[in-house]
C-alpha cells in the first residue's frame, strides 16, 4: 500500500525508489521472465485468445471484493479506480460495479482488444506500466495478480511504482500484489495446468528455476 500525502504530490520516475529493504525482504518480486516478446506486446500476445481458458480456475470476483475491502479500509470514499496490467479485464468487470469511474492500463493490445469487449464503457488504455501517463488521477489504483512481476528488474520497478502514484488523488491507495514471497517460493518446482475441452487441449507447464543475485525466474 502506497499513500499519497498531499494533492500536490509528485514523484518523478528518477526520484522514486522502493525501500532497498523490500526488495530485500522480496527477492522474487522481481520475476525475468523468460519469454521474449515485443516489448509493447507483453508475454500473452500470441495466446491471448487462450488467456481466460488457462486461468479460468482462477476467482476474479472473489480476489476483486477483498481487493475493495481492503482499499476501502483506508479510503472508505473511494469512487475511482484504476487497474494496472488489467489483461483480459475480469477484475475490471467487478470493479465497475463498486467504483463510479474505473479504467484499465495494459500492454498487449491482444488482451486490451478482450478487456474492452467484456467491459465496453470503461477506458482501456495501451501502455507499459513504467512509464504510463493518463493526465487523470483516481482515489485508488491496483497492479494484481502478480502482475508487477514482468518488470522485470529492479530499475523497473522503481519506475513501474512512480508512475502508478502519479495517478493517485490525495489520500489515494496503491494496492500492489507481490510476486512469490520467499517463504512460498519453491526453487525447481513444476506445475502443470491442463484444459480438456471437447474442441481444445491445452498444457501449460511452468517451472521456477534457480535464483541469480535475488531475481526468481
Amino acid at each position: 500500500e502506497f499513500r499519497v500525502p498531499s494533492s500536490e504530490f509528485r514523484v518523478p520516475s528518477s526520484e522514486f525508489r522502493v525501500p532497498s529493504s523490500l526488495v530485500a525482504a522480496n527477492p522474487t518480486l522481481l520475476y525475468a521472465s523468460r519469454i521474449r516478446s515485443n516489448p509493447m506486446s507483453g508475454p500473452f500476445h500470441d495466446t491471448a485468445r487462450f488467456y481466460d481458458t488457462v486461468y479460468g480456475h482462477l476467482d476474479y470476483g472473489a480476489h476483486a471484493k477483498a481487493v475493495d475491502a481492503a482499499i476501502r479500509a483506508n479510503r472508505l470514499d473511494a469512487r475511482s479506480l484504476l487497474d494496472v496490467a488489467c489483461g483480459t479485464g475480469r477484475h475490471l468487470q467487478v470493479f465497475r460495479g463498486r467504483y463510479d469511474v474505473v479504467a484499465g492500463v495494459d500492454i498487449d493490445p491482444a488482451l486490451i482488444e478482450i478487456a474492452r469487449t467484456r467491459n465496453p464503457d470503461v477506458d482501456i488504455h495501451q501502455a507499459d506500466m513504467t512509464g504510463f501517463d493518463l493526465g487523470q488521477r483516481f482515489d485508488a489504483v491496483t497492479c494484481l495478480f502478480s502482475s508487477i512481476g514482468y518488470v522485470r528488474t529492479e530499475e523497473r520497478l522503481h519506475a513501474a511504482i512512480a508512475a502508478m502514484a502519479r495517478h493517485l488523488n490525495f489520500g489515494g491507495v496503491l494496492a500492489v500484489e507481490p510476486w512469490f514471497t520467499p517463504e512460498r517460493w519453491e526453487e525447481g518446482k513444476v506445475v502443470l495446468h491442463t484444459v480438456d475441452e471437447p474442441d481444445l487441449k491445452i498444457a501449460r507447464v511452468s517451472r521456477s528455476l534457480p535464483s541469480d543475485e535475488g531475481v526468481s525466474r
